[in-house]
């Protein structure tokens, strides 16, 4: 697959009618507004980036072994690089920080105003393995190089064949309660 059909992935008016037609689910879900959507990108792009992610062992990967609240999670490993990331990773991360891509995130939230983050800071990629975790926890939102607050977070699974035995689902939590759940399912 050519880059072609990564740059201007989110110039496609569909993902304006999508924007406008989560909206509503996306302001009522709980604990927080939220939604997970499912086959979002167009599966060739999607498979393209999931062959061209790097490896679990890669050094290009930044550890983090006992980092922060989640001592010994050796697992988990980020890029916030992207001048190390083949072409297609690096093209795709440029549109989530695209114009369009922002408008899609303003209408579906009804966020005005948001602004991407060029620096990746807590974002870019990252890769765990088999037992792999992060403990309960909230993003930080105050995003000292940019001095704005941290509204909105946008995962993309890249997981084909992930299977419910793995774990590693994402948690939704209130207070001390798990209210929602979503698998990492490719390309939600």
């Amino acid at each position: 697959m050519s880059l072609k059909k990564i740059i201007g992935l989110f110039d496609n008016k569909n993902y304006a009618k999508l924007a406008l037609s989560k909206s509503k689910i996306y302001k009522k879900n709980r604990p927080f507004p939220h939604i997970s959507i499912k086959n979002f990108l167009d599966k060739n792009v999607a498979n393209t980036l999931f062959k061209k992610f790097p490896i679990y062992n890669s050094k290009k990967w930044i550890d983090h072994e006992n980092y922060g609240r989640n001592k010994n999670t050796n697992f988990k490993k980020s890029i916030d690089n992207e001048l190390i990331l083949p072409q297609e990773i690096r093209a795709f991360l440029r549109e989530v920080n695209s114009r369009q891509f922002i408008l899609f995130l303003e209408t579906l939230t009804g966020i005005d105003g948001l602004i991407a983050d060029p620096y990746y800071m807590g974002g870019g990629c990252h890769i765990s393995k088999e037992k792999g975790y992060l403990n309960i926890h909230k993003d930080f939102n105050w995003h000292h190089k940019l001095q704005l607050h941290r509204r909105v977070n946008a995962l993309f699974y890249l997981t084909p064949d992930w299977k419910k035995e793995f774990n590693g689902s994402l948690e939704l939590w209130s207070k001390n309660k798990k209210i929602k759940e979503y698998a990492p399912l490719f390309n939600s």
